[in-house]
């Protein structure tokens, strides 16, 4: 029931997706163990965060050159997920993605629900929003996936968590004044959804945008495992998702809220 997570609380470059995928690849084979390893990336990590206009040539179908570059490169039972710009081919649109490969394939894919569109966020000009956020299964983990502004909404983690997540991750890019309120926003969902929160959070500044990294892993009863600063650094971290079923036994919340839903997803 152990997974080794590893915090990848990087800076990519501006809009040089292959500088980044080298990046991504080279950071993840500095880790190696006898666990199942879950390395994690920002939000939009392959491109960055402020491409805007060149958002739609950055993008890529999923699976795509990009996934497959990346699965060629890991070993088996090392699992990469991480932000990107996704393209589909069927409607046109692009999407603020985090995608889940191994070696073999691509897992997974979530996008971006809930798009930002203030202050310094513009991503409804670029990004279409998502609208599939059950839970993954990969090894014998189910996780629930999210991004950066999508965390402000409970009742998408509490969705994710009634559909069996033991530990929901969270791809940031999250500037240096947003810091304060995540650190209320996160024990939060890990305590009332009785969970484990993984929240990996960039550094770097893009366009004055000072990225605020502060990436973090909350157990089930709100207890801080790991804490980073401002500085680019990644970090493993092991977690043991029998205290989620440890915590649920003791103070039955999710069964108790099955009884009174007050909303739904398709």
């Amino acid at each position: 029931m152990s997974l080794e997570i590893i915090i990848h609380q990087l800076t990519p470059r501006l809009c040089e997706k292959e500088y980044n995928i080298s990046k991504l690849l080279n950071a993840v084979k500095k880790f190696n163990g006898k666990n199942v390893m879950l390395h994690v990336f920002p939000e939009l990590f392959l491109t960055g965060y402020n491409c805007n206009s060149m958002f739609p040539s950055l993008a890529e179908s999923i699976p795509g050159k990009t996934t497959s570059l990346i699965s060629y490169n890991l070993s088996d039972r090392v699992y990469v997920l991480t932000g990107m710009v996704e393209f589909d081919s069927e409607t046109k649109n692009i999407f603020n993605t985090a995608v889940l490969v191994s070696r073999e394939r691509v897992i997974a894919k979530y996008r971006k629900m809930f798009l930002p569109n203030f202050w310094v966020f513009k991503e409804k000009k670029f990004f279409k929003s998502g609208d599939s956020p059950q839970p993954v299964v990969f090894e014998n983990f189910k996780i629930g996936i999210q991004i950066c502004y999508d965390i402000n909404f409970p009742e998408l983690s509490r969705f994710q968590a009634l559909n069996g997540a033991e530990c929901i991750i969270v791809l940031s890019s999250t500037p240096r004044e947003s810091i304060k309120r995540f650190k209320y926003l996160l024990p939060a969902r890990a305590v009332e959804n009785q969970c484990f929160i993984v929240y990996v959070n960039r550094v770097g500044v893009e366009d004055k945008i000072v990225f605020g990294g502060n990436s973090m892993v909350i157990s089930p009863t709100g207890e801080v495992k790991l804490s980073l600063s401002e500085e680019e650094k990644s970090e493993s971290v092991l977690i043991n998702l029998k205290e989620v079923s440890e915590v649920r036994l003791k103070t039955p919340l999710l069964k108790d809220a099955l009884e009174k839903a007050f909303f739904k997803f398709k």
